[in-house]
């Protein structure tokens, strides 16, 4: 029985880091459905940063299986990308590496999706540095910041995917958290450098 766990935990791994192997991007082929819409991005982060999760209003990021219900992950890769994702408003919930933190809502960037539109949410930064404190490493994360460089994600649309502009781009920046300029603890890795 523990072999089976190991090796369903094993390939389970294996998939989630395969994905993370390339910046997500939208079929050229897609047809969205009358409630879905697709977010463009860029992320760019700090050190010890690797990936955001999203979720949609409403929906807890808190827990270690609220993996489970994150609507995506905007991952910190170069170039613009692209995801189908339902129509709503959404919140950054959880930011993470080798650990993670999880973010209120209230405290959180947000973003709303407009179904059948191309929404560009912004080119996200999440500074992050690094810091030892008493023979540990700790990686303190300042709020993320938005960056409206529409002009080059739309010509990465027509050099890219220029399939997807028969979808309506509009501008759709995400929103900074009400609450802004405090850094958070996030990792603590128990090693010095």
């Amino acid at each position: 029985m523990k072999t089976i766990r190991s090796s369903i935990a094993f390939s389970t791994c294996a998939a989630l880091l395969a994905g993370c192997a390339h910046p997500a991007r939208v079929s050229d082929s897609v047809k969205l459905k009358d409630e879905q819409g697709v977010i463009v991005y860029r992320m760019s982060c700090g050190p010890q940063v690797a990936w955001v999760e999203f979720y949609r209003s409403g929906q807890s990021s808190a827990g270690f299986f609220s993996g489970f219900n994150r609507a995506g992950a905007l991952l910190c890769q170069e170039g613009v990308q692209t995801q189908r994702v339902k129509a709503g408003r959404y919140f950054i919930g959880k930011i993470g590496y080798t650990s993670w933190i999880y973010i209120a809502e209230n405290e959180a960037m947000t973003f709303v999706v407009t179904p059948g539109k191309l929404n560009y949410i912004g080119h996200i930064g999440l500074p992050s540095s690094l810091k030892q404190e008493r023979g540990r490493i700790l990686v303190l994360i300042s709020d993320p910041v938005v960056r409206d460089k529409s002009a080059e994600a739309e010509g990465w649309l027509n050099a890219e995917q220029g399939s997807l502009r028969r979808y309506e781009f509009t501008k759709a920046l995400a929103q900074a958290p009400a609450k802004v300029g405090e850094q958070r603890r996030a990792v603590d890795q128990g090693k010095t450098p």
